[in-house]
C-alpha cells in the first residue's frame, strides 16, 4: 500500500471537491496547506473562521459568529462537498454533526504513515470507540467502504494483548487473544476480504501490507497513533468519521499541515 497517498492524490485532483477547512483562530500554518492544497488542485479550499479573524487576501474564506454551526451546515446544505475540521474544536463538530445531521454513532479511522512512509488506517483511535465486538465490526465494516471508495484492495490485520504462544500468562492476555480470535473467525466467515489475527504484533502486520489495522480497544488504538505520530517520526494524515454522509475528516490540532487531509476529503467524495 505504498502507493495509497499517490491514489488519494490523484483522486482528489480527479474531484477537485470544494472542501470546507475549520479555523477556530488564525493560523498561518492552515492557511498556507490550505492554499497549497488548492495550488496543487487537490481541492478548492474555503476557510470558515469567525468574525475578525485575519485571512490573508487569494484566500476564500467565509466569516462566521459560529464557525462550527456555518461549516457543518454548509456541508449539509450541499454548499461545500467535504469538510475538514482544522483547527476546530472535536467536541462541538461532533455535537453539531450529531444535531444538523441526526446520526448517532460516529467512528473515525484514522489514515497514518510510518517514519518511512508506509500508509495504513487504524481503528479505533478514539479513548471511547472500539468498546464491544459489534463495534468493532462496525468498525471494520466501515474501514471496507472506506477503501471501496478508494479503490484499494482491503487486508484486515485484528490486534490483540499478546503473541499466540502467550496463551496462559494471565487471564487478561488470554481474555484479549480470545477477543482476538472470535473477531477475525467473524470476519472470515463474512468473507470478501482478507483477515488475519497478528496478537501484539503490529510491526508485522504493517510489514505484511494489512491496510486496516483493528487495535484491542480505543485506548490502545489511541496509544498506538500517538507513540508513531509524536515520538515514532509518522505522520497522521487525517481520520474520516464514517456514518456521516458527507465527507468529514477530522485532524490533530498539532497538525500544522493539513493539505494531505483535505485531498483525503476530496478524493472520498462521489464522482
Amino acid at each position: 500500500m505504498k502507493d495509497l497517498l499517490d491514489v488519494i492524490h490523484a483522486q482528489a485532483t480527479a474531484r477537485r471537491a470544494k472542501v470546507a477547512v475549520g479555523l477556530q483562530k488564525s493560523s498561518i500554518e492552515v492557511i498556507n496547506s490550505a492554499l497549497n492544497a488548492h495550488r496543487r488542485r487537490y481541492a478548492r479550499t474555503v476557510i470558515v473562521c469567525p468574525h475578525g479573524e485575519c485571512v490573508p487576501q487569494g484566500v476564500e474564506y467565509v466569516s462566521a459568529m459560529d464557525p462550527v454551526e456555518t461549516m457543518i451546515s454548509m456541508l449539509m446544505k450541499g454548499e461545500v462537498d467535504a469538510a475538514v475540521r482544522g483547527t476546530l474544536s472535536a467536541t462541538k463538530v461532533i455535537a453539531e454533526v450529531r444535531r444538523q445531521f441526526k446520526v448517532d454513532e460516529m467512528l473515525r479511522i484514522a489514515l497514518l504513515t510510518t517514519a518511512s512512509g508506509t500508509p495504513f488506517f487504524l481503528a479505533p483511535v478514539g479513548v471511547d470507540e472500539g468498546e464491544t465486538l459489534m463495534e468493532k465490526v462496525r468498525l471494520i465494516e466501515a474501514g471496507i467502504i472506506l477503501h471501496n471508495r478508494l479503490g484499494v484492495t482491503p487486508k484486515v490485520s485484528i490486534l490483540s494483548g499478546g503473541r499466540m504462544e502467550d496463551w496462559g500468562r494471565s487471564k487478561f492476555v488470554d481474555n484479549s487473544l480470545r477477543n482476538g480470535e472470535k473477531l477475525a473467525s467473524l470476519m472470515v466467515e463474512r468473507g470478501g476480504f482478507e483477515v488475519k489475527h497478528h496478537g501484539i504484533l503490529v510491526e508485522e502486520a504493517v510489514n505484511e501490507g494489512y491496510t486496516l489495522i483493528i487495535a484491542p480497544s480505543g485506548i490502545s488504538g489511541n496509544l498506538l497513533f500517538r507513540a508513531l505520530v509524536f515520538l515514532g517520526g509518522g505522520k497522521a494524515i487525517g481520520a474520516p468519521y464514517m456514518g456521516v454522509p458527507k465527507p468529514l475528516v477530522d485532524v490533530s490540532r498539532a497538525m500544522s499541515d493539513v493539505s494531505d487531509a483535505i485531498a483525503l476529503a476530496s478524493a472520498l467524495t462521489k464522482p
